[in-house]
């Protein structure tokens, strides 16, 4: 490949001379020998053009091909850095939670937004949640769900072991028309909310799980 690309630009750089060359020789005589070595000229000038776009061609082809390799190892290094920083944050809280465990402090959030908290034989009641929990509710019977996303990813963001929000969230995403997103939080609704009748998540397991089956067969 090399030794071609050297050919072909000596062809375009000699062919030029050549012309030139030519015409001196042959200033007015334009014989059939004339004519013939005008065609090779014309003939060697145009392979070589046509060698050398195909050249440049291919290299720029190789080009894109690694720039898109690189794009693509960036991108699969990118989402292997985030899964790695997802699942050390997963590993620092379930660190804590098992520090708290040895010191006989509990945590677990009801329905409505209900903290209860125990520290050794303490127990402690947090509804500063609740007001949230009405206005999630709100949103969902005025069909406001554009606010209710919002609502539902802020608090889901500053409180993550909350199981409710990811239910309203997963239910305005359905409104919303983002069916697939819809349906992995109601999964993950159930994946955290307790299964035991003590909680009172019984019901709204229930509802997410007959939302999943009607967003699936859609």
């Amino acid at each position: 490949m090399f030794i071609l690309k050297i050919i072909t630009s000596l062809l375009l750089t000699v062919l030029p001379v050549a012309l030139v060359i030519r015409d001196w020789k042959f200033h007015d005589r334009r014989t059939t020998k004339h004519h013939k070595i005008t065609r090779g000229i014309i003939i060697f000038w145009s392979i070589g053009s046509i060698a050398a776009t195909c050249f440049v061609w291919h290299d720029s082809s190789q080009i894109e091909e690694l720039i898109e390799g690189k794009n693509q190892l960036l991108a699969k290094l990118d989402e292997y850095q985030n899964d790695l920083a997802a699942k050390e944050h997963e590993i620092e809280e379930l660190k804590e939670k098992a520090k708290k465990a040895e010191r006989g402090v509990t945590e677990y959030y009801l329905p409505s937004g209900t903290i209860r908290r125990t520290d050794g034989g303490n127990i402690h009641v947090d509804n500063t949640l609740v007001n949230v929990f009405n206005q999630m509710k709100e949103l969902k019977e005025h069909k406001e769900y554009t606010d209710l996303r919002n609502v539902c990813q802020d608090q889901i963001r500053k409180n993550p072991n909350w199981p409710t929000p990811y239910l309203f969230l997963g239910v305005a995403l359905g409104n919303l028309g983002d069916v697939e997103e819809a349906i992995n939080e109601f999964e993950r609704f159930l994946e955290i909310a307790p299964p035991e009748s003590g909680y009172g998540y019984e019901d709204f397991r229930t509802q997410a799980q007959r939302l999943i089956e009607r967003l699936t067969n859609r």
